[in-house]
C-alpha cells in the first residue's frame, strides 16, 4: 500500500482505499471479528486473544475466495461476503460456517439483511436481491455501521 509518508494515510488510489478496508473490524456481541482477505479471526477485546479463524483457503471450494468487506451482525450471527458473491452466515461462538448463500455474481461491499432478504452491490454497479425463505433472518438493513452512515432514511 501506497502512502502520502510514513505516518500519513493520504491520496490513496482506489484499490489502496480497497485494500485499507480489508483491515476493517466490527464489533459483534463483544468480540471483535476482523477479516484481511481469506481470514475472517474473532479475537476477545479484552485480552486480545484469538478466539477462533476461518481461512478460506483452507475450506473445499473455497480455496480461491476473497472476503470482501467488513462483516455484519444478523440475529446472533455473523454475515461475511466474498468477492465471488457467496454470503456466510458463521456462529460467533464456534467459528462455524452454518449457512452459505450464492448471490451469483462478484461482490465488492457488504451485504445487506432485512426481512429474509440478502441485497448486495454486484462489482458491475447492480443491486442483487436474494430470498433466503426466512423472515426471521434480518438485523442489518444499512450498509456501513448504522443510519448515520447510510443515505437511506426510512
Amino acid at each position: 500500500m501506497k502512502y502520502g509518508s510514513e505516518n500519513e494515510i493520504s491520496g490513496l488510489t482506489p484499490s489502496g482505499v480497497d485494500e485499507l478496508q480489508q483491515w476493517q473490524t466490527a464489533c459483534i456481541q463483544r468480540q471483535n471479528i476482523c477479516h484481511l482477505r481469506k481470514s475472517l479471526t474473532c479475537y476477545d477485546p479484552a485480552r486480545y486473544t484469538s478466539l477462533w479463524t476461518i481461512d478460506l483457503s483452507l475450506k473445499t471450494g473455497m480455496e480461491a475466495e476473497d472476503f470482501a468487506a467488513m462483516p455484519a451482525a444478523v440475529n446472533h450471527k455473523i454475515v461475511a461476503s466474498t468477492r465471488s458473491g457467496k454470503v456466510l452466515v458463521v456462529d460467533p461462538v464456534k467459528g462455524a460456517i452454518e449457512t452459505v448463500y450464492d448471490l451469483e455474481t462478484t461482490m465488492k461491499y457488504q451485504a445487506v439483511v432485512n426481512d429474509g432478504w440478502i441485497y448486495a452491490g454486484s462489482k458491475e454497479g447492480k443491486l442483487i436481491s436474494y430470498n433466503t425463505g426466512n423472515p426471521a433472518f434480518t438485523g442489518w438493513p444499512m450498509w456501513s455501521l448504522n443510519a448515520a452512515h447510510n443515505p437511506v432514511v426510512e
